[in-house]
């Protein structure tokens, strides 16, 4: 009789601890843990599929913002596959000597919801211009 105890005790610890999904960060916020992999390339490709989406993409940096620092253009692997990265509260600004180094980049990939967010520098027509990653984290590889 006790065994059979011991047994439901442990079965039913078992299941109330397994239906938590999602991780906890340091701050207590919940943390979703689906962070996509995506070339450059394919992201722009296929962007609404990614659209609102926390996405992982490395690439050239070809320009950062000189008078505000809060935005650059990656370079995907092709010249015309070019995409806009914004600041956000985890990374305010972005050092300008960044520039030509390659990255990987972290972020919620959004769509362009007004036509004067786009930088003078930004605006040569390509297809990831009316999409951009609001960082939440940079890495310089």
């Amino acid at each position: 009789m006790k065994v059979r105890f011991l047994l439901l005790g442990i079965a039913l610890l078992t299941l109330g601890c397994s239906g938590n999904t999602q991780n906890a960060n340091s701050n207590g916020r919940q943390v979703d843990d689906a962070i996509v992999d995506v070339t450059l390339d394919s992201l722009i490709l296929n962007a609404r599929n990614y659209e609102s989406k926390v996405v992982r993409v490395s690439g050239i940096v070809e320009h950062v913002c000189v008078h505000t620092g809060k935005r650059l253009t990656l370079m995907g692997n092709s010249p015309d596959m070019k995409l806009r990265v914004t600041a956000s509260e985890t990374v305010p600004e972005f050092d300008i000597s960044i520039k030509g180094s390659k990255v990987l980049v972290t972020g919620i990939f959004k769509r362009v919801e007004k036509s004067n967010e786009i930088c003078e520098a930004e605006s040569a027509h390509h297809p990831g211009e009316l999409f951009f990653i609001a960082c939440q984290n940079i890495k310089v590889r």
